[in-house]
């Protein structure tokens, strides 16, 4: 399945990777922002589909006091 398409009941916008591959993302994210909740990084990571994505967009959001938590 390519990265873009969408399975059975996913949010539109989140980006699809394999789950071995989502995982050993979060784990990185994970261990390069430890303040953060990993539920909250996996959401990023959905959202952006790559991990260096997922970080510059939830220290962004820091920055401005805005974290999405869902």
């Amino acid at each position: 399945m390519p990265p873009h398409s969408h399975k059975q009941g996913q949010i539109p916008g989140q980006i699809v990777l394999p789950d071995a591959q989502f995982n050993l993302q979060l784990d990185k994210l994970v261990h390069l922002l430890p303040q953060a909740d990993r539920s909250v990084l996996a959401g990023y990571l959905r959202r952006s589909g790559q991990d260096i994505l997922a970080v510059g967009r939830y220290l962004e959001d820091e920055k401005n006091g805005s974290i999405v938590y869902h």
